[in-house]
């Protein structure tokens, strides 16, 4: 699909800052201070100042296990650096969550192989998700 561009599930996004950020702060009001504050950056297409941020952030500890977190944490965030445009997909209006390509799947794929009377086959199975 030439006209198609990648982006990063946000619900799975901000799932995955909560996830890390509450591996590195037992308080409930820093580490929601910590998540708000990097998902404000990610959410204004800022990449570079997510990762600045959390840079800020690993010198406050020195445990390796909240240092690993954090790190596993830009890394995620530089991987997935080029599907991170959400200020401009909303600006689009562009969906910037996978519900609807979930929704599609379960449309076009589930409820077509659980139809009625229908035997499959690996192999036919594996041709009809070929076409999602």
């Amino acid at each position: 699909m030439p006209k198609s561009r990648y982006i990063l599930d946000y619900y799975h996004l901000c799932e995955k800052v909560k996830d890390r950020v509450s591996l590195v702060y037992e308080d409930r009001k820093r580490r929601e201070r910590a998540r708000r504050d990097i998902m404000n950056y990610l959410d204004n297409d800022d990449v570079e100042g997510a990762l600045s941020y959390i840079q800020e952030l690993r010198k406050q500890f020195r445990k390796e296990s909240k240092l690993n977190s954090l790190d596993r944490l830009s890394g995620y965030i530089e991987r997935n650096r080029a599907g991170i445009w959400y200020r401009e997909a909303k600006a689009k209006g562009i969906s910037i969550g996978s519900g609807t390509a979930d929704k599609a799947g379960d449309i076009l794929i589930c409820r077509r192989m659980k139809l009625r009377g229908m035997i499959w086959s690996r192999k036919g199975a594996d041709s009809v998700l070929y076409l999602f």
